[in-house]
């Protein structure tokens, strides 16, 4: 447990260590601060996704166990989820100054998540409206400013980052 509350535990597979690493000292971070960081878990989420050769077959696998749990459905929220989703939530909680298992913290932090997953259950939607064949690793750095950009909106209604700016008319 991390002062306030901000408790984050658990194990974890690819993502779950280094997004408690990042999150561990949350309660000691400014409101921005927690903000950025949570960007930079979800961008390593994103990462992890493209990086992996199998993402659409995991992905899948994911959905349906997310959608129907079944017998795996432990293993992966004990062994992933979770350990993402507290640390998330720790952020959130710290850059709108509520308490890390405030359900509204909980809450904002599955949205952000799933902001994130987004780009591997619908992988094949966006490159297709990108005129693409696929997605690859190259492209976060594209999506990851857009994560960090939008966490920061969510959380602390500041959206300065790396953006582009809006084509005037």
């Amino acid at each position: 447990v991390l002062g306030r509350g901000y408790r984050v535990g658990g194990g974890g597979a690819a993502m779950g260590a280094p997004a408690e690493a990042i999150a561990a000292d949350a309660d000691n971070l400014k409101p921005d601060e927690a903000a950025w960081r949570v960007g930079k878990i979800l961008s390593s989420v994103v990462g992890v996704i493209f990086g992996t050769p199998d993402a659409s077959t995991r992905g899948a696998f994911m959905l349906r166990e997310q959608m129907q749990p079944g017998r795996a459905f432990d293993l992966i929220y004990e062994g992933y989820v979770e350990a993402v989703h507290r640390a998330i939530s720790a952020l959130c909680a710290r850059a709108r100054g509520l308490e890390a298992d405030d359900p509204e913290a909980i809450i904002q932090a599955h949205a952000m998540f799933g902001q994130a997953l987004a780009f591997g259950v619908a992988r094949d939607t966006l490159a297709r409206r990108l005129g693409r064949a696929q997605l690859g690793i190259e492209d976060l750095s594209v999506i990851g400013p857009i994560l960090e950009g939008s966490a920061r909106r969510a959380l602390i209604g500041d959206g300065d980052g790396p953006t582009r700016a809006a084509p005037s008319t």
